[in-house]
């Protein structure tokens, strides 16, 4: 359904304007405000109500405007009054009224207003949303962009960690046959030996003690001598020598605790290991799990009917053939944008391009064949007045 006559009268800069459009493409031209954005703007206030009018709808010194939307099944007119008020009627070819006129109207509002240029300039999020709102996959997709975002986090905080700890691993030094040595069992030898030392240094402590007596008193050298004899029979010389026992078990427990070091260290680094596994084992798990999330909506696009063979969306924005929607080339980005315009307007095939001036002759061209090859309409509003205007507006009226 399309187009079949537009009927504005008083409305922001036009005094009054009909027309009624020949072929697909309509190009309204004409001089910077002489009235050309109003026809333009006027379509989508005669189905929109007043989410898509401006604050201010009459034109100066009007107390009366009115937009009279014709189409191929119905005629749709809105008038506005000086008080504020406003009055919708929408009636068939035949007359009969709709009682719920803008309740009808909504459906075909809600997706007239695609501008193709406008999806070009958007940012990449901005034509995702409205690829997803096309495909009526927003919700479910978001879930799964959501998710994704989640485990994409979880991931890289992973990767952070993992990479933190194979730099600690890069540092701590490994020593090849080294184990851990009993100092227990080496400081309990040491004790021992330490009241062995103790005991033969207190023993020969009390000969030396003994010797001086004899030499200081000889009343007591039979006593002493007795003494003597008596630790003769011990088994113990003169003087006893201290074993090199005590010496022998430091050098061991030194020895141990410089192994023992070198095993702590094996051990660290081994326990470290161990962590960074068990992280890169999380890793590979997020890895796995993000790649079923991009199957998942792989699949949820494969149930749809995509408006552009080769178009779809990733979790950054638009793909088409499987690179950034922004880096198609211009005529391929503005293929795809009218294809999406066109999609949007299952019931009314009208498109709205307001920066008809930013297309050039080949562009233009490329427009009028998708509008021929979808049976569509396409409304461009451009700066100048040049043959390919279908309409040229001049001080608010239709120029002759």
């Amino acid at each position: 359904m399309k187009i079949v006559k537009l009927s504005v009268n008083n409305i922001m800069r036009v005094k009054c304007a009909e027309i009624t459009p020949d072929g697909n493409v309509i190009i309204v031209g004409g001089q910077n405000a002489q009235g050309k954005t109003t026809i333009m703007e006027s379509i989508p206030m005669a189905l929109g109500g007043k989410s898509a009018a401006p604050k201010k709808p009459l034109r100066t010194g009007a107390e009366h405007g009115e937009i009279v939307l014709e189409l191929e099944e119905f005629v749709v007119e809105r008038t506005y009054e000086a008080d504020g008020s406003t009055k919708l009627i929408v009636k068939s070819k035949e007359g009969a009224h709709y009682p719920s006129p803008q309740t009808m109207l909504n459906e075909f509002y809600s997706a007239l207003t695609f501008d193709p240029l406008a999806f070009k300039r958007a940012s990449a999020k901005e034509q995702r949303t409205m690829l997803l709102q096309l495909l009526g996959l927003q919700d479910r997709l978001d879930d799964n962009r959501r998710h994704y975002g989640e485990t994409y986090q979880l991931r890289r905080d992973a990767n952070r960690a993992l990479k933190d700890m194979n730099a600690r691993l890069a540092t701590m030094p490994e020593h090849e046959g080294v184990e851990r040595v009993d100092t227990d069992k080496l400081w309990k030898n040491l004790a021992t030996a330490e009241e062995e030392e103790k005991r033969i240094l207190h023993e020969n402590a009390n000969i030396r003690h003994a010797r001086d007596r004899v030499a200081q008193i000889e009343s007591e050298i039979k006593e002493l001598q007795g003494q003597l004899a008596d630790y003769a029979v011990l088994g113990m010389k003169e003087t006893v020598d201290i074993p090199d026992t005590v010496t022998e078990i430091r050098e061991q427990i030194k020895s141990a605790d410089d192994t023992n070091r070198l095993a702590d260290q094996n051990a660290a680094r081994k326990t470290e290991r161990g962590h960074a596994e068990k992280v890169l084992e999380t890793v590979h798990e997020y890895t796995g799990t993000l790649a079923g999330l991009d199957a998942k909506m792989q699949d949820m696009l494969s149930d749809v009917e995509l408006p552009v063979e080769g178009l779809s969306v990733d979790n950054d924005g638009v793909v088409f053939n499987g690179e950034p929607f922004s880096q198609a080339s211009s005529a391929e980005q503005l293929r795809v944008s009218c294809a999406m315009g066109f999609a949007m307007n299952p019931k009314l095939k009208v498109l709205i391009i307001r920066d008809g001036s930013l297309l050039d002759e080949k562009n233009l061209t490329t427009i009028g064949e998708m509008a021929a090859e979808h049976d569509a309409q396409v409304w461009i509003e451009r700066v100048g007045e040049g043959e390919e205007c279908s309409v040229i507006m001049e001080d608010g009226t239709v120029k002759s």
